[in-house]
């Protein structure tokens, strides 16, 4: 790399990174700015992380964080030091995808507890925002039908909240992987891209396998915790497993430029397609299968 090149590359991380600390002051844009945070820290070295970490502890006391500040702040550094020298490293990714799905995970626990701490019952929040919603569109059903309907809904949403949670997590750190990728520059453009080389251990679908039938034939009462566990496992190995086969096309696809359109088209057009997402499961089974087939 030419040295114009590795010094403009430096400002564009060290520009990106003030401006996420900047909005991380405002009270407004805080609670979204604080997610992304570790794309940045990836960027830039390791001698100037942990003085962003404290601009950004700060900024995030400013924009109403709390004793949050210091947690969020932290684990943005974690997550930009082992994501941004797997980057460098041109190592698997995998492992920082992990890391960082962990974190944010640990984050939104964070978060609901101090919902919790300050008197709000998730639950009963959960169930208040669902009568309230459902009270809009529920004016051809009589009374008790509309009640029903909404208690179903809210304890629908409650079931798999820990679920969503997880994929939330996932989802927020390959978006931080692939922004830190873009502002490192051609130093990410070496590193393995996620999806092109996403592979899943067959244990992940022999969980979802077994979890099926568990879920078919109600194994468990509906209001026990292991009844949630089961959800949760099947949601979320669910979810991993049509990424694999999300993968399996995005490896076939040719020329390559097309491969980001086709993925903006699915995450549009899948969700209003019946049972779409199914098919990507199926899919991302059969890869699998495949893949153990050859070795």
């Amino acid at each position: 790399m030419q040295p114009d090149s590795r010094r403009q590359r430096r400002m564009v991380a060290r520009t990106a990174l003030v401006g996420v600390i900047l909005l991380c002051a405002v009270p407004f844009t805080a609670p979204f700015a604080a997610w992304v945070l570790p794309a940045p820290m990836m960027a830039v070295t390791t001698r100037e992380r942990w003085p962003a970490a404290v601009a950004a502890c700060t900024a995030l006391l400013v924009g109403g964080f709390g004793w949050n500040a210091l947690i969020f702040a932290l684990a943005a550094w974690f997550v930009g030091w082992v994501a941004g020298d797997a980057i460098r490293r041109k190592e698997s990714l995998y492992v920082p995808l992990i890391a960082g799905a962990l974190t944010f995970i640990m984050l939104e626990l964070v978060q609901l507890a101090f919902i919790q701490a300050h008197g709000l019952d998730i639950g009963q929040q959960i169930t208040r925002w669902v009568s309230r919603m459902w009270s809009d569109w529920a004016h051809a059903l009589d009374g008790l039908d509309a009640q029903r309907t909404s208690d179903a809904l809210a304890a629908r949403i409650r079931l798999m909240l820990p679920a969503s949670l997880c994929i939330i997590a996932v989802i927020l750190s390959a978006l931080n992987l692939t922004a830190g990728r873009l502002l490192l520059g051609r130093i990410g453009e070496g590193a393995p891209s996620l999806l092109a080389g996403w592979r899943l251990p067959m244990e992940v679908a022999a969980v979802y396998m077994l979890s099926l039938p568990l879920l078919w034939f109600r194994s468990f009462e509906t209001t026990s915790v292991w009844w949630q566990c089961v959800n949760t496992i099947a949601v979320v190995a669910g979810f991993l497993i049509a990424i694999q086969g999300m993968s399996c096309v995005w490896r076939r696809i040719k020329p390559e430029h097309w491969r980001w359109a086709w993925l903006v088209l699915i995450a549009g057009i899948v969700p209003l397609i019946p049972y779409g997402a199914n098919l990507y499961v199926l899919l991302g089974l059969v890869d699998m299968l495949s893949g153990l087939r050859r070795q």
